[in-house]
């Protein structure tokens, strides 16, 4: 179970998240294979046409820290790979994130810190550790968790190509990692996290895009109306 992290008013405009007073910060999530990277590319390019100014990008960055955070999964385990990804999302929040959310850009980020927190518990770590490494981490304003069939998004993966050990295993091993989205996305959930799941059942890239730039639309005009 995730615990509470204590308050710090002058970093934190939520209990562990770092407030931001302009932009606005949705990030995709989601099993292996189910179409963050596809989904948030097409999310990207919607805003854009409709004249939002939005800056696609994902994690691991494409920063040196990042490019060895990707290529590492077979070679790290445990802490050392968590402590190395963790390093790459703060040095992408800092030079990348942040600037364009105070410069009132959307970011729309493939994989955030729900990625880590599913991955590091399949790596054996436990998860209230994880949390207190994210404490600083800048909350989303929408937090979208792509969810699917486990064997569907397992032969997506196979079909695209195994890059990383996590994307191995069997459709078991795709049960357990969508079952760990469910649980940690319910606890977070209950933390006033944005979590907003998006089945993707049977539709379309292109479908599911369209539903989740409405969900980022949506949070936006809220947002500006508070």
């Amino acid at each position: 179970m995730l615990t509470t992290q204590p308050k710090s008013r002058d970093r934190l405009g939520q209990t562990g998240a770092v407030s931001s007073a302009t932009g606005f910060l949705a990030v995709i999530d989601g099993q292996s294979g189910v179409g963050k990277t596809t989904v948030a590319g097409l999310v990207s390019a919607s805003l854009t046409a409709q004249g939002f100014p939005v800056l696609a990008t994902g994690q691991p960055s494409d920063s040196a820290m990042g490019k060895l955070a990707r290529a590492s999964t077979h070679d790290l385990h445990g802490l050392p790979l968590s402590f190395l990804m963790a390093a790459d999302r703060y040095y992408h929040q800092d030079q990348v994130i942040t600037p364009a959310l105070e410069a009132g850009r959307v970011v729309v980020c493939d994989r955030y810190v729900m990625t880590a927190l599913v991955l590091d518990q399949l790596d054996g770590a436990d998860p209230d550790f994880i949390w207190g490494i994210y404490r600083y981490m800048r909350w989303p304003d929408l937090a979208v968790i792509l969810t699917g069939d486990p064997a569907l998004c397992h032969a997506r993966a196979a079909a695209r190509g195994v890059y990383s050990r996590f994307h191995q295993g069997g459709t078991s091993a795709g049960e357990t990692e969508a079952a760990l989205y469910a649980s940690t996305a319910a606890q977070l959930a209950g933390r006033g996290y944005p979590i907003q799941i998006v089945a993707i059942g049977d539709r379309t890239a292109a479908q599911v895009a369209d539903a989740v730039a409405g969900l980022v639309q949506g949070r936006m005009t809220t947002a500006e109306t508070q």
